[in-house]
C-alpha cells in the first residue's frame, strides 16, 4: 500500500509508476528547481538499499505539462541480496535532507514469479484499461521477459519473440496474433468495455491527439490519425445530429478506429463494415482465450490472472493512460445512445456475453 507524505507534496511533485520485489521507477522533481535532478535513497526499514537520481527522459511527463523537460524519470534496481519481504516498510527518500515521499508495506508490493514462467499473448484492445494491465502484469514477470506494443516492431521480428519472451502484448488482432504466433503455445488474454463508455473514451483519445498539433506525443501518429483528430475539433459532440453524422458519413480507416472496434479485433478477416453477422464468428474465437475480462470488473480479472500464473495477487494502486476527463456527449442519452448504436450493435452482444460468462463463474 503507497503512504503519500503531506509535506513532501509541497515540496516535490512525484509518481511511482512501477514496483515489484525487483524495481521501483517513476518520476521526480523539486517543484522550486525543476531543471536539477533529485537525488533519490531507497530503505526497508533503517537499511538503505542503494541511491539514484530522477533525470532519465520521460517524454510522457513533458508532453502533459507536468514537466519543462521531461528529464526527471528514476528507475531503480533492488540489489538480489535484499529480500524486502524481511523488512515491513520500503521508503524513497528526496534531496539532500532525505525528506519521505513514498512508502510502501512490503506485504502489498508484488513479486516475480518464481520457478516456471508462464507464456502469455495479450490482445490489447484500445482503451480497455489494458495499459494499466500491461503494468500490472509486468510486476509479476522478469522485466527483460515482457515486451508490449509489437504493433510498432518490425513483423520479421515477431518469430523471435516466441522463445525471448513470456509476456507478449499488442494492438494486434486475433487474426495477425494467429499469423505470427502458436496461439497454442501461449494463455491468450484481452479485456473488453462497455461499448458506449469505449466508444466515449476512445473519441477523447483521437480528440487529444491534435490537442497541441506539434507535441511530440501528436507527432509519434500517423498522419491519417492527426487528420481525423484535427477534423473532430470543431464537432459538438455532444448533439445527437451530429454523432449522426459522423457515424453515417465514417469510412476507411475511420471505421477501423470506431465501427464496432471490439469485435473488429476478433475476427477472422477485416470487413470493410461490421455488421450483426460477424458476432457469431467473433463469439467462436473466444475458445482460444484462456481468460476474458471486462473493465468494469478490473480488479476480478487482475485476481484471476494472478491464480493463472501462480503469482500471489498485490491489488494494484492507480490506473494508466486514462483518457481525460472531458464529457464529450451524454452515453446515457437515449437520442445519442440511437445515433451512435450502428457502431456499437455487435460490440454491445459480444460484451454481454463476456459479462454473462464472467457473472456465471
Amino acid at each position: 500500500m503507497l503512504i503519500t507524505h503531506k509535506i513532501a507534496r509541497r515540496i516535490f511533485r512525484y509518481s511511482v509508476d512501477f514496483l515489484n520485489n525487483q524495481e521501483i521507477s517513476g518520476w521526480c522533481f523539486h517543484r522550486l528547481n525543476k531543471s536539477k535532478p533529485v537525488d533519490l535513497f531507497f530503505f526497508a526499514d533503517g537499511i538503505k538499499l542503494g541511491e539514484t537520481s530522477a533525470g532519465d527522459l520521460r517524454t510522457d511527463v513533458m508532453d502533459h505539462d507536468v514537466h519543462p523537460t521531461g528529464q526527471c524519470g528514476f528507475s531503480f534496481r533492488i540489489p538480489p541480496q535484499y529480500n524486502i519481504k524481511s523488512y515491513r516498510t520500503l521508503f524513497i527518500k528526496a534531496g539532500s535532507c532525505k525528506t519521505i515521499i513514498a512508502s510502501f508495506q512490503t506485504d502489498k508490493i508484488p513479486e516475480v514469479v518464481d520457478g516456471v514462467l508462464p507464456k502469455v499473448l495479450f490482445m490489447h484492445i484500445p482503451k480497455t484499461a489494458g495499459t494499466s494491465f500491461n503494468t500490472f502484469a509486468k510486476a509479476y514477470i522478469p522485466r527483460e521477459k515482457v515486451i508490449v506494443h509489437i504493433e510498432s516492431e518490425d513483423k520479421e521480428k515477431y518469430a523471435s519473440f516466441n522463445s525471448s519472451y513470456n509476456y507478449i502484448a499488442g494492438h494486434l488482432p486475433l487474426r495477425t496474433l494467429a499469423e505470427y504466433f502458436d496461439l497454442s503455445a501461449f494463455d491468450l488474454y484481452t479485456i473488453l468495455r462497455e461499448p458506449y463508455r469505449h466508444l466515449h473514451s476512445h473519441f477523447n483519445w483521437v480528440k487529444a491527439v491534435s490537442h497541441i498539433p506539434d507535441s511530440s506525443f501528436s507527432l509519434e501518429h500517423p498522419q491519417v490519425v492527426r487528420d481525423m483528430s484535427m477534423n473532430m475539433q470543431n464537432m459538438d459532440l455532444s448533439q445527437p445530429e451530429v454523432l449522426g453524422d459522423f457515424v453515417r458519413n465514417l469510412e476507411g480507416f475511420g471505421l477501423d478506429y470506431f465501427d464496432n472496434c471490439q469485435t473488429r479485433y476478433f475476427l477472422d478477416y477485416r470487413p470493410e463494415r461490421v455488421t450483426l453477422t460477424h458476432v457469431d464468428q467473433a463469439l467462436q474465437n473466444l475458445q482460444h482465450f484462456t481468460g476474458i475480462g471486462i473493465t468494469e470488473q478490473y480488479g476480478a480479472f487482475t485476481k484471476m490472472f494472478c491464480y493463472k500464473i501462480k503469482a500471489n495477487f498485490c491489488e494494484q494502486q492507480r490506473t494508466f493512460n486514462a483518457s481525460k476527463s472531458t464529457l464529450l456527449f451524454d452515453y446515457n442519452n437515449p437520442e445519442i445512445r440511437e445515433a451512435l448504436h450502428p457502431i456499437v450493435a455487435a460490440d454491445l452482444l459480444l460484451y454481454e456475453y463476456v459479462r454473462a460468462d464472467i457473472s456465471c463463474v
